[in-house]
Parts: C-alpha cells; sequence; structure tokens
C-alpha cells in the first residue's frame, strides 16, 4: 500500500493543485514487453493477431450460448481432450514471474455417470488448467486428467469440477471434492493429503480452495493468477458473475518456479489451456484471456481525483460494489471512518465532492 501526495494531477483534463493524500493498493508495473497478448475475445481477427496452437477437440472461434467467440476446450461431449496454447514460447520476467486473468464458462453439462456429488452439483466434468510448460504445447489426458495430466516441465492451475478418486476408479487423483482449485506442477493431478486453503496454513502445505458455488453452474467465472518470483509466490483469485478483481487471493501457494524441476531458470514458455470430458462432459470454454510475462497484475482498483469547480472529486468504478471509501487524517492510526459526503453514482463511476483539506486527508477503498 502506497500513500501518495497530490500537488498537481492533470486528469479529466484539469490540473488539480491540492494538497490531498489518496491511499490505494498500486502495483509497480515493469515495462511491457512485446510478449504480452490480449484476447478480448476469440474471434478470427483475436486469434490472427495472436495465433494459438490449438489442439485435440479444441476449437477457435465459435460461438457460446450467447452468441459470443470464444476458445472452446472441449464440446458437450464424452471422452474428450483439448487445449490452446500460444503459438511460440514466452520468455517469462524475474524468476518466472508472470500476471494474467481470464473469464471461462462451463455450460450444456450432462453425461450418464455421477461422482457421488449430484445433486446438488448440477451435471458436467472436468474443468479447466491454467498451464505453463516448457517442453510441449499438446494436450495430456482426457477425463479425470482435465488435459493436463502427463505434460512434463510445467505448473498447472486446475479449476476442477468433478471429483475422482478411489470410489470411482481415480485413486491416483484423490479429489477432496467436486469443485475446488488447486496447483499442480510436472503433470501430476494428484491431490492425497491436500488441506483446505486458509491463510494459517503453513506455507508449505499443500492446498485447495472451493469456490462458494459451483464452477460448472452454467455462469460465466473470472479467474486472476499472479506469480511473484521475488518472493515466491503464486496467488489465485475467483469470482462468479462479478468482472471484479477480490481483493485478497483465495488461494496463495509459496512455490518456486525458477526450480528446474518445474520451469527451470529463464523459462521460456507456453501459456494457454487445458481441459477434458469423461463419463460427463460440459461446453467448456474461454471468453477472453490476458496474459503479461511480469509481475503486473490486472484489474486492481484504483482511487481517482479530479477538480470540480472549487471543489475535489473523488470517483471510483460503479462495478466496485463490494468496496467502500474511507477517510483518516493520519495514516498512523486506525481510525478509518465512512466520509460524511453523499455518494453518487452515474452509473461508471462513484464519486463525493469535498473542500480541499487544510491539512491532509488520506481515502481509501476497502473491501469488503
Amino acid at each position: 500500500m502506497i500513500s501518495i501526495c497530490i500537488s498537481g494531477v492533470e486528469s479529466r483534463g484539469c490540473t488539480v493543485r491540492l494538497a490531498l493524500m489518496l491511499v490505494a493498493l498500486i502495483y509497480l508495473r515493469q515495462t511491457s514487453s512485446a510478449q504480452s497478448f490480449n484476447y478480448p475475445d476469440f474471434s478470427s481477427a483475436s486469434l490472427a493477431s495472436n495465433p494459438l496452437k490449438i489442439n485435440g477437440n479444441a476449437a477457435a472461434p465459435t460461438s457460446d450460448v450467447d452468441g459470443a467467440e470464444v476458445l472452446r476446450l472441449t464440446p458437450a461431449l464424452l471422452n474428450q481432450a483439448g487445449s490452446a496454447f500460444s503459438l511460440n514460447a514466452v520468455q517469462l520476467g524475474n524468476s518466472g514471474s508472470f500476471s494474467t486473468t481470464f473469464a471461462f464458462q462451463l455450460s450444456a453439462g450432462g453425461g450418464s455417470l455421477s461422482d457421488g456429488n449430484q445433486p446438488p452439483e448440477p451435471p458436467g466434468a472436468d474443468g479447466i488448467v491454467f498451464v505453463l510448460n516448457v517442453t510441449t504445447n499438446n494436450v495430456g489426458a482426457l477425463g479425470q486428467g482435465v488435459g493436463y495430466q502427463g505434460i512434463p516441465n510445467s505448473v498447472g492451475i486446475k479449476f476442477d469440477t468433478w471429483q475422482d478418486g478411489v470410489a470411482n476408479g481415480f485413486p491416483q487423483d484423490s479429489d477432496p471434492t467436486g469443485n475446488f482449485v488447486a496447483v499442480y506442477t510436472n503433470g501430476s493431478t494428484q491431490t492425497a493429503g491436500y488441506l483446505p486453503y486458509s491463510p494459517g496454513n503453513p506455507s508449505t502445505t499443500p492446498q485447495y480452495y472451493v469456490p462458494g458455488t459451483f464452477m460448472k453452474n452454467g455462469d460465466v467465472w473470472y479467474a486472476w493468477i499472479d506469480y511473484d518470483g521475488s518472493i515466491p509466490r503464486l496467488d489465485v483469485r475467483l469470482s462468479d458473475g462479478v468482472n471484479v478483481r477480490p481483493a485478497n487471493p483465495q488461494l496463495s501457494q509459496t512455490i518456486d518456479l525458477g526450480n528446474a524441476a518445474i520451469l527451470g531458470s529463464s523459462p521460456h514458455v507456453f501459456a494457454g489451456f487445458t481441459s477434458a470430458t469423461g463419463g460427463q462432459y460440459n461446453d467448456q470454454d474461454i471468453l477472453f484471456w490476458q496474459f503479461n510475462p511480469n509481475y503486473s497484475p490486472i484489474g486492481i482498483p484504483l482511487l481517482n481525483v479530479a477538480r470540480s469547480n472549487a471543489a475535489v472529486e473523488v470517483f471510483w468504478q460503479s462495478a466496485l460494489t463490494n468496496f467502500h471509501l474511507q477517510v483518516n487524517t493520519n495514516l498512523n492510526t486506525t481510525n478509518w471512518i465512512t466520509p460524511p459526503q453523499t455518494v453518487s453514482d452515474d452509473g461508471t463511476n462513484k464519486s463525493i465532492l469535498i473542500n480541499p483539506p487544510a491539512g491532509s486527508a488520506y481515502y481509501r477503498l476497502k473491501y469488503p
């Protein structure tokens, strides 16, 4: 968290001169690289700008349930496996650092088998995996392998929607539930001994996160994955239906991706996704995807200021529905309060108007 004294800020075409302090969560971004890429959709135009290697049963562009052009990793059919990776290897940043965000949707679920969780779980399987690997850009095992199993020299963040284990013939996986997120390496999908994630767990403990709703519920889900190789820590954030980055990660792992046994030192990687179906299935789609080959978190909520006649406007995005504005006159205390000014909302931004303070005022967005 960084405090900023603004004495002359160009904003909305106006120069603001005041002794106002804004407190916001800010990340110092490294210089962007040509290896960054952004797919606002998976139309022919987007794919022409940044070609992908599409493998197995994956296809793009194809239309989703709303008619949008998406990357379909598997169709809603039995025993499918697909993947899509960057056509060329990407040089990651310091100690393997990267940041990415994407949206996925698992719909049209069906099939004859059950993992013992239906109901209340809706039908469908097996989920998706975000993957970085250095030796291949193909596809791994179908079904319980979720297209990731068997890919060496890799890290995979698996969004798993089917419980494999002893009861249904897959003791090599031992999934804790039929709806969880976990981090894997080197093509293994073994979760035996994994514990539910909580900040109090030792950082060396294998961990998983269980969302409050089912990832195969047909909603659009949003994910943010950030790896800071200088710590080293990998953070995963997830949101059901709301494209607003959570303030805190739901899953955080201490892991050294610079380890030669995983991605090696100074890795060049293929970045992408895998997925699979088995005895149950979904249309498993990626709707958009942005990737930065350095630690440069995407979607950080920001506070802004602008002059409004003699007053000062403090504003933030209307979409940040779970964030609350607070003010303090001293950063060395915990006396944060809700500002007395009325919050306006024009549908794009929420804002308050304040008179420039005689001293200092500190503002922050608090979640929740």
